[in-house]
């Protein structure tokens, strides 16, 4: 189960799937109500992955398909990387 927080204008909006699409789909806001740079927050257990993105970037992510798989696919790297490595103390990645 992940869970998807979108830190932006002051706001935070959560969503939750069994993929990280489908988190990010249940985030209810639309493009258009981001007008600041802010953070997207992809959570899988005790794993956090935290990324920081300008307002045209944020409002890519809600809107293009191709956007949104190829940072799918980069979060879901760095998690893994994250879970494999048994010497990883850092919990929270930030990038």
């Amino acid at each position: 189960m992940f869970k998807v927080t979108i830190e932006a204008n002051g706001e935070i909006y959560k969503g939750k799937g069994k993929t990280i699409n489908e988190a990010l789909e249940s985030v209810e806001i639309s493009y258009t109500l981001i007008k600041t740079k802010g953070f997207l927050v992809i959570e899988d257990g005790k794993y956090q992955l935290r990324k920081f993105y300008v307002n045209r970037q944020l409002r890519r992510l809600l809107v293009s398909h191709l956007f949104r798989k190829q940072q799918i696919l980069f979060a879901e790297r760095l998690l893994e990387v994250m879970k494999k490595k048994k010497e990883y103390k850092r919990e929270i990645l930030t990038i």
